[in-house]
């Protein structure tokens, strides 16, 4: 295999040094992402000592990209931001957390962990950040004029392309929960020996909490999309988020359906009158007060896997406070460095025994963490925690700045929005899932980052050249009133 790899690669270069002038890494990263959750390990895999899938390879294929810009065309980040920094620095601490732990150690094995969801993420969220030079000469201006149109131009494509791949999912997410496994492809999405979620709108990542995710980015996308377009538009955009709405509710998750409702609410919100505001918010508390009264039960307990009873749905609920409790005294252990990347599920097995709670702790032993933020306080602890926050955070102030400046037609208009309300969907489904261990979630979530600090980047710069203009005009209308003046006396 490895032969094979070193081959590709030779083969390779010849035509990277041909494409990489040509070749957008926005556009790049977007079809790995997607090829990665349609056509990845599941569909086609080389085994070995790493497992090598289609969107593997192209990601090989798009670090090589970043090098042939970096050393051959000069491309570089403009300016490193805050973010940039935390970013490597959970990297760097993720990766020393793992030499110290054990780099073999766990099921599967930290490295392996860490390679595909810190590292896989860390390239493309790099490849969104590094963009061509400019220069202070009018010839470099005009040329970073060029780049910021081609890199909206990039942003709307991908949109583009996350709004197609969603339209997929969704629709493949309603034929499995329907029973109609003849329209669903690939086909191991059918294949009953990957057992577990069978029944649900798992889709190609076999994970009904993943394709959830990625369907709300789409929706998420049309939200955008419906906004900025006339009114065919709007009808064709509202029509697939229809799609996509009933795409995430056949993936028979509760916080998939939450994060859902939650994205769509929180973009659509600020577009409209103050006093629709007012009576969508007691309309919407009326409502969830009124489910939970009269439908409790029901989403606590209903089947939704074919091996699953209502039962043992209503189970999964009342697992995850005593998940909550064995990841409190794993904390109190080790509050600083955590107990290691990946090596949760051996780390826990001694704190199940804890009789204090007079809870039956013992119950949890064969799950993983079911909060995002409780996995890496365990893991990683309060450091690796506290980087991760900070993305989180500053990555939600300048999504917003995006969001409430701008108009609708621009792309960074549109990341802030995609950002903002795919941040409340992964907030919503961290609190109650590990997203960690979902390999693409990461890589998503760090597109979408590396766009956001761009978008921002570009915006700054925008603006400053404007004003800039606006001083460099009025300043030349002052010396052109300075050198009229005395010819008009003189007359």
């Amino acid at each position: 295999m490895s032969w094979l790899v070193i081959l590709f690669v030779l083969a390779s270069l010849p035509w990277l040094l041909v494409v990489a002038p040509r070749t957008e890494p926005v556009r790049f990263a977007a079809i790995i992402l997607a090829i990665g959750t349609v056509l990845g390990p599941n569909f086609f895999s080389i085994n070995g000592p790493v497992q090598l899938s289609l969107d593997r390879i192209l990601l090989a294929g798009l670090v090589m990209l970043m090098a042939i810009r970096v050393l051959r065309f000069g491309d570089r980040i403009e300016s490193l931001s805050r973010l940039d920094v935390v970013v490597v620095l959970f990297a760097v601490w993720s990766l020393a957390n793992c030499a110290v732990y054990g780099l073999t150690k766990g099921d599967p094995p930290a490295i392996a962990r860490w390679l595909f969801t810190v590292a896989v993420p860390v390239v493309i969220y790099f490849s969104v950040r590094i963009r061509p030079t400019t220069g202070d000469s009018p010839e470099k201006r005009t040329d970073s004029e060029s780049r910021d149109d081609n890199f909206q131009r990039s942003v709307q494509w991908a949109i583009t392309i996350l709004i197609t791949l969603c339209v997929y999912l969704a629709l493949t997410s309603v034929f499995e929960q329907r029973g109609w496994r003849g329209l669903v492809f690939p086909r191991f999405i059918n294949d009953p020996e990957h057992w577990e979620f069978f029944g649900r709108g798992r889709g190609p990542l076999l994970n009904p909490i993943g394709n959830g995710m990625v369907i709300t980015l789409g929706l998420c996308a049309c939200i955008v999309r419906f906004f900025s377009s006339g009114r065919v538009g709007k009808i064709g955009y509202g029509s697939l988020a229809v799609i996509m709405l009933a795409g995430a509710m056949c993936t028979m998750t509760r916080s998939v359906w939450m994060g859902a409702f939650l994205a769509a609410g929180l973009l659509c919100f600020s577009r409209v009158p103050m006093r629709l505001r007012i009576v969508t918010i007691v309309a919407g508390a009326v409502l969830i007060g009124a489910m939970f009264a009269g439908l409790k039960d029901h989403l606590l307990a209903f089947k939704r896997d074919e091996s699953l009873s209502a039962a043992q749905t209503k189970e999964s609920v009342e697992l995850r406070p005593l998940l909550a409790l064995v990841a409190y005294e794993m904390f109190k252990d080790r509050p600083i460095t955590g107990h290691g990347f990946g090596q949760y599920r051996q780390k826990a097995k001694p704190y199940h025994t804890i009789r204090s709670y007079d809870m039956p702790l013992e119950k949890v032993r064969p799950y993983v963490q079911h909060n995002l933020f409780l996995s890496y306080l365990t893991d990683l602890g309060l450091v690796g925690l506290c980087l991760h926050l900070f993305v989180l955070v500053g990555i939600f102030c300048l999504a917003w700045g995006l969001k409430s400046t701008g108009k609708d037609d621009t792309a960074s208009h549109a990341v802030g929005m995609l950002m903002v309300g795919w941040l409340a969907a992964y907030f919503v489904n961290g609190m109650f899932h590990d997203l960690s261990i979902i390999t693409t979630m990461t890589s998503y979530l760090m597109f979408l980052v590396g766009l956001t600090v761009t978008s921002h980047q570009v915006q700054a710069v925008g603006t400053a050249e404007a004003s800039a203009g606006v001083n460099r005009r009025a300043a030349q209308t002052v010396a052109d009133g300075k050198v009229a003046g005395p010819s008009v006396g003189l007359a």
